[in-house]
């Protein structure tokens, strides 16, 4: 299915409020299977969210909207989307009760007017549930397009999205457009792995199914969207081919990004989410592992890190890295012996071995160090 993105909000363009919503739905939509195919972010003037509506609907089974649907006069998406789809807007019983309802839980007794306003949807729209705010969501659907629109407070919007969005996205298609093959790669430049993926560029060039490449600090991710209708030779041609060219530079080879997987290990558990701005800060790590890591084996002297700094307050929480010709190890304290330490690192590709956990070279150092960020953050929590 291809979707569109509207995010709306004079804040967004003034750079008063940063936006969260773009990588929170397309990346969901694009689990799902489906195709951003345009996002923009729009001031709060009707005739131009009308205009942006139009145009996105030419393109477009689903639109989302973001923001807009305040008690205030700049909140404008009812209004606009019952001009779209040429009906009036109608008092919705069930949308001012759950107005009156919020305001109660919060102790407000006397709610103002200007929410009314709220309770104004359009006609024959359905609602989506919000558990949190007072403005309920809108769904509404003509046979070419599908509006949805929901709040623009991220609390608000990310449980209406997991909670009553995607099922009704899942529901009202249930085939995916593609399979998605994500290919991590470290010690080869972005420009060195282009060039040699030029013949396997021109085998996928008749399908138009381009390769997709994305830099991050330390590694590359490339990735390819495979429409599920492809000739099944192309899927192993792809594999094969990355074998053959890149067998010792693959450090993850999934349907989903390994920095995806560290995250939602760490979601798993409640915890902080990394981001890619973050990464830095756990790669960087010379000033902060002396505090958790003792060097062992016969490389440590390569690692450049200060010996006479590797001290900490209480030895049990040591991590002791071993650097040795062939392969790293790890030995951890026992307070990392946990559940979310062995999804973690597992997800990096180290091998539990007795009561060690192993990387077989010690080429990758990028991993290691994010392996051994991990662990701190983990050991500061």
């Amino acid at each position: 299915m291809k979707c569109s993105l509207i995010l709306s909000g004079d804040e967004l363009l003034k750079g008063k409020t940063r936006d969260s919503h773009l990588k929170f739905i397309a990346s969901s939509l694009h689990s799902l299977g489906h195709t951003v195919v345009e996002a923009s972010i729009c001031p709060d003037n009707p005739s131009l969210l009308l205009e942006r509506i139009t145009q996105y609907s030419a393109i477009s089974e689903l639109i989302i909207m973001t923001g807009g649907l305040g008690p205030t006069s700049d909140d404008h998406t009812s209004s606009v989307i019952a001009d779209f789809f040429k009906v009036p807007l109608e008092f919705n019983e069930e949308a001012w009760t759950h107005c009156c309802k919020v305001f109660q839980r919060r102790g407000v007794t006397d709610i103002p007017e200007v929410n009314r306003k709220q309770a104004y949807l359009p006609q024959s729209s359905e609602t989506i549930p919000n558990p949190k705010g007072t403005a309920l969501g809108i769904w509404m659907s003509s046979p070419s397009v599908t509006l949805c629109a929901l709040p623009g407070v991220p609390s608000e919007l990310e449980p209406m999205w997991n909670e009553s969005v995607v099922p009704k996205i899942t529901s009202a298609s249930d085939l995916k457009e593609f399979e998605e093959i994500c290919i991590d790669t470290i010690g080869i430049g972005e420009s060195k792995l282009q060039n040699t993926l030029i013949p396997l560029e021109k085998e996928l060039c008749p399908y138009s199914i381009p390769l997709h490449y994305q830099a991050h600090l330390g590694y590359v991710t490339i990735s390819v969207l495979l429409p599920l209708n492809a000739p099944i030779h192309l899927k192993p041609l792809i594999h094969t081919f990355f074998k053959e060219h890149f067998s010792h530079n693959i450090f993850c080879e999934a349907p989903t990004p390994f920095l995806d997987q560290v995250q939602n290990a760490f979601k798993n558990y409640g915890l902080l989410v990394l981001d890619e701005v973050g990464i830095s800060d756990f790669v960087s790590l010379h000033s902060v592992l002396p505090r958790f890591v003792s060097l062992q084996g016969e490389l440590s002297s390569l690692l450049p890190l200060q010996k006479t700094y590797l001290l900490k307050e209480d030895p049990s929480q040591l991590i002791t890295l071993y650097i040795l010709k062939e392969r790293i190890s790890l030995n951890l304290p026992l307070s990392l012996k946990t559940p979310l330490t062995k999804s973690v690192l597992t997800h990096l590709g180290w091998k539990q071995e007795d009561s060690q956990w192993v990387y077989p070279t010690r080429r990758y150092s990028h991993v290691m160090y994010f392996s051994l960020g991990c662990l701190i953050k983990i050991l500061s929590l």
